[in-house]
């Protein structure tokens, strides 16, 4: 199941034109003051990377064909803890 899509405002992408390289994938426009305001006003998506702060986020593709970047908000499931085996004192060895 999918989470609710969370926009990031002062990042914007688009499909690059069709003049572009094959290997350009998008282009990106990054407006300073409102991603700043942005990260100032949604902390809680920031999380502690190798080298400080960061922002995991994702460039997809809506039905329409349009690109456009929203946070990762994907968070793994805990997994089982192992069995722990107790020891006995009845072994054969």
């Amino acid at each position: 199941m999918e989470s609710k899509v969370v926009f990031v405002d002062g990042l914007n992408v688009y499909t690059p034109s069709s003049n572009a390289p094959e290997w350009v994938k998008a282009d990106m426009v990054i407006n300073p003051t409102k991603l700043i305001k942005w990260l100032q006003d949604n902390d809680q998506y920031l999380k502690e990377g190798k080298h400080g702060l960061e922002i995991r986020l994702q460039v997809k593709q809506s039905a329409q064909g349009k690109l456009y970047a929203s946070v990762d908000t994907f968070k793994p499931t805990p997994k089982a803890e192992a069995a722990t085996v107790e020891a006995t004192d009845d072994l054969p060895f």
